[in-house]
């Protein structure tokens, strides 16, 4: 059992089977659908998981308490008019002849659903009923399913294949082992299928791709081994979509629980400022000591020390040097870290290091072949970081992923 995971006997449990399905057409079984949601079975090993369609907000009194981060994250169609973005990102828009005022769809944060009914999981619905004063205004229907922890065995073992890899220095066995473990987490259900398939080629196999309508990106592995990304034209998905909603709102629920349950209670918050993120990953600028460098992460935004030193273990590795620590289950590790970040939307991005002589440029979703000069582009963006640099982040802001 986890430490910081209170509901089903410390365990994260994935869905099983459908066991029924609960319409709120009465008041009778609007009553019914909130004692399930509700009841104290849910931190015992007998509870059921499942998933709930409501409408809610957070409590007025404790918006503050959560204004950095709004902690239900969920896709919201808005328009793009200036009382909606703001008058400085409407001029923007206008100036580089992007149309206003047109629908878009986004995953956001927000402190009620807007009006909506909108689906929650198990975990996720619980931890924002228990921890974030989440009030369920209507509930539309409820369907539980039994659950099961048959996933874990085999993430345990490929994720110890991949470390053995690692430590071998086999890249090419590494990236197969990660892209079995990430597809594994429902990624066809996303329809990622539709826009990128990684191929492991040699060399001549790799060059005949490239000449291809379908290619994306390439990336070299060792001397005569390619992972290459195409653009198919068909996809499939054979992953239930119940299971992937449970993944995404899995992930959700764990990086919140990291946030508010562990950083807010022992870390200066108004000394870290959110960047980006995606579901695996997230990107702090914090306001530290600035005669020190850009690795000296949480040191000195520190506030409960005991508690930091009493529940880091169950996030942060906490042997030096040991990658099995590391890539432990549930476990965070810092991935990159500099003195500072520029971003325009999640994985596009630039961190700077050493006057940006060794700095990091991510710029997913850019397909190199429709680009004239990928590396004449990062040149670019590089010079005019030197020649700017005053101007792009206050200099004791160190960056932490």
């Amino acid at each position: 059992p986890h430490q910081f995971i209170k509901y089903t006997n410390g365990k994260m449990y994935m869905c099983g089977s459908q066991t029924g399905k609960i319409e709120g057409n009465s008041e009778h079984s609007k009553q019914t659908i909130l004692r399930i949601i509700n009841s104290n079975k849910r931190f015992t090993q007998e509870e059921k998981l499942l998933i709930a369609e409501v409408k809610g907000h957070i409590q007025e009194n404790y918006f503050n308490d959560f204004i950095n981060f709004p902690p239900i994250l969920r896709n919201y169609e808005f328009t793009t008019d200036e009382r909606t973005i703001g008058s400085y990102m409407s001029k923007h828009m206008k100036d580089s002849t992007i149309r206003t005022d047109q629908k878009q769809r986004k995953l956001t944060n927000l402190s009620s659903t807007m009006r909506q009914f909108i689906a929650f999981s198990s975990y996720y619905l619980w931890f924002l009923i228990d921890d974030c004063h989440f009030i369920i205004n209507y509930v539309k229907q409820i369907v539980p399913f039994n659950k099961h922890d048959q996933f874990n065995s085999f993430i345990k073992e490929f994720t110890k294949n991949r470390i053995e890899a690692k430590l071998g220095e086999n890249k090419g066995k590494e990236q197969f082992f990660k892209i079995v473990i990430n597809s594994s987490y429902g990624s066809d259900g996303m329809n990622t299928e539709k826009y990128q398939k990684f191929n492991i080629m040699n060399r001549k196999q790799a060059e005949r791709a490239i000449r291809s309508n379908a290619f994306l990106d390439e990336q070299k592995v060792s001397e005569d081994c390619y992972i290459v990304q195409m653009n198919p034209e068909h996809c499939s998905c054979k992953t239930p979509l119940k299971v992937v909603f449970f993944v995404l709102d899995n992930a959700k629920y764990w990086n919140l629980n990291f946030i508010y349950n562990f950083m807010y209670k022992c870390l200066d918050m108004n000394r870290i400022h959110f960047i980006e993120g995606d579901t695996d990953s997230a990107y702090c600028a914090i306001s530290g000591n600035y005669n020190e460098d850009f690795t000296q992460q949480f040191n000195v935004v520190i506030e409960d020390l005991d508690f930091y030193n009493e529940n880091t273990k169950y996030f942060f590795p906490t042997i030096r040097g040991d990658i099995y620590d590391k890539k432990k289950i549930f476990g965070l590790a810092i991935e990159r870290q500099g003195p500072s970040m520029i971003t325009l939307a999640p994985k596009n991005y630039i961190i700077c290091k050493n006057y940006c002589d060794d700095s990091k440029i991510k710029l997913k979703g850019s397909i190199r072949r429709l680009t004239k000069s990928l590396k004449t582009r990062q040149s670019i963006v590089l010079k005019k970081v030197r020649q700017q640099n005053a101007l792009i982040c206050v200099q004791d802001r160190r960056i932490i992923r």
